[in-house]
């Protein structure tokens, strides 16, 4: 039929499309282009991505530690001066006392001079309307009878190193005739009230007992405690002293340290030591004596006598005063400041043994090893103490070891034995423990 599509050609397939020219040209077409393989392992960044996020990463871990550091820095620094504060507000409420101390001593001397003129006169003197209360009393043990010291740096043969010691000066005859006034009355007092080999050693008993002692005896005591505490002798900073009027100078800021870099130790919280009393009334020199003493010594050098820091007067070494300190620590710790451990002698073996030269010279040569400073003064483990008093004394009573002999006593008891003596024995020790000295 004519008319049939295709019947006119010879070749029906000449003019349809091949299907293979067509997959050739479409592959053709795909093979010209880039292609671009993706990973099968979802959420993982290729190898050029981890090369870029990785110092990110880390610059990002050191600005937050040396963050973290700053605020620790700024802690500590604010620490610092929260302590140095309260350093300065102590030395400044004591200079407060012992000015209104030394006015009432000055009160006092007047009215025994009108008292004297009045009787010299034929004229009797008014009777007084008040009396000494228990707090004046105190008071007047602890201004009128207190010795004008000498204090001065000496290089200790028992410790081995720079301590501060006190000499006494030539007293006032005021003082003396004072002293001499109240010493029968005192005496009487203290020997009704405790045995001569076991005083006491609350603060009442002490100031009773600082008027019987003789000047080498509370001397040989004060320098006793002065010299433990030679492991701080020059920790304590001259800002605390700021209100005397002296010209500190004060260091420019520093550059803060690296980050590896440990930043210096800071010298606050010696208020409560022997020591600071002693540089109560300390004139500017004395401290830049002590600066380069303390360089003398690290160089290995002999320091010229020229250059040593001059010696200074202080009332306010009494052994009334470093009670009234002593009381202000913990009683109990597993450490002793050295100002607990004269005390604590005093109250273990009584006044004989605690101002005996030669045995306060041995216990400084056992205890010079073992006094470390521990940022808030001088210090020493109880168990070194102890260890020293065995050594030197030959024997260690049982208060100090009144808790272990009543451990003891419990594990009796659990088994049945009688123990009702022992029980006593160490209630009563315990008992005569005073208040605030361990």
């Amino acid at each position: 039929m004519p008319d049939s599509p295709g019947a006119g050609d010879s070749n029906p397939d000449s003019a349809r499309p091949s299907f293979t020219g067509y997959w050739k040209r479409s592959k053709d077409q795909q093979a010209t282009k880039n292609l671009t393989f993706v990973s099968s392992k979802l959420g993982q960044p290729s190898a050029d991505g981890e090369n870029e996020t990785e110092p990110f990463a880390e610059a990002k871990a050191k600005a937050r530690r040396q963050q973290v550091r700053n605020a620790q820095r700024q802690h500590r620094q604010r620490k610092a001066n929260y302590t140095k504060q309260l350093e300065m507000d102590i030395t400044k409420l004591r200079d407060d006392i012992a000015r209104v101390e030394q006015e009432v001593e000055n009160l006092r001397s007047q009215n025994g001079t009108i008292r004297s003129q009045l009787a010299s006169g034929s004229q009797a003197a008014p009777i007084a309307s008040d009396v000494l209360s228990a707090d004046t009393a105190d008071m007047a043990f602890s201004t009128s009878l207190a010795p004008n010291y000498t204090v001065s740096i000496d290089m200790s043969e028992n410790i081995g190193g720079p301590a501060f010691y006190v000499s006494r000066a030539s007293p006032p005859s005021q003082a003396t005739s004072s002293k001499a006034a109240t010493l029968s009355h005192a005496t009487e007092t203290l020997s009704s009230a405790t045995p001569s080999s076991t005083t006491g050693t609350s603060l009442e008993d002490v100031a009773m007992m600082e008027m019987t002692l003789s000047e080498e005896q509370t001397d040989q005591a004060i320098n006793f405690i002065l010299a433990l505490e030679h492991c701080c002798w020059n920790h304590v900073d001259q800002s605390c002293f700021e209100h005397h009027g002296h010209h500190h100078q004060h260091p420019q800021p520093e550059e803060k340290p690296a980050c590896d870099e440990p930043e210096p130790e800071t010298l606050n919280g010696h208020a409560l030591m022997a020591t600071t009393l002693a540089l109560q009334s300390a004139p500017f020199g004395v401290f830049a004596g002590i600066t380069d003493l303390q360089h003398h010594l690290a160089a290995s050098s002999p320091p010229p006598a020229a250059t040593g820091p001059p010696a200074w007067s202080c009332r306010a070494l009494t052994l009334t005063n470093l009670r009234r300190l002593a009381g202000t620590l913990n009683p109990r710790g597993p450490e002793l400041a050295p100002v607990q451990v004269w005390f604590e002698l005093l109250s273990l073996y009584g006044v004989d043994t605690a101002t005996d030269g030669a045995v306060l010279a041995k216990l400084k040569r056992e205890l010079a090893g073992e006094v470390h400073c521990v940022t808030f003064g001088a210090a020493v483990q109880r168990d070194a103490f102890e260890a020293a008093l065995e050594k030197v004394i030959g024997f260690l009573p049982a208060r100090v070891s009144a808790d272990d002999e009543g451990a003891g006593e419990e594990v009796e008891e659990e088994e049945g034995t009688e123990v009702e003596i022992g029980q006593e024995g160490s209630t009563s020790v315990r008992t005569d423990a005073p208040p605030g000295v361990g």
